[in-house]
């Protein structure tokens, strides 16, 4: 809030940027779990307009 937004104005494309959704559980938590880098690097990516497929294990 430092620069004058509010969380509810930067909420929806940040939920969309870290999970690749509109829904998802809370964006902190989400953040949280993703890890520093891999959570700047999907910000990063969603400036940038480049999207990238989530890490998927396909051994289950």
């Amino acid at each position: 809030e430092a620069d004058g937004l509010k969380l509810g104005k930067v909420a929806q494309p940040l939920r969309a940027a870290l999970t690749g959704s509109t829904v998802s559980p809370g964006i902190f938590e989400v953040a949280a779990i993703l890890g520093r880098d891999e959570t700047l690097g999907r910000i990063a990516d969603a400036l940038s307009g480049e999207v990238r497929a989530p890490d998927v294990d396909s051994s289950h």
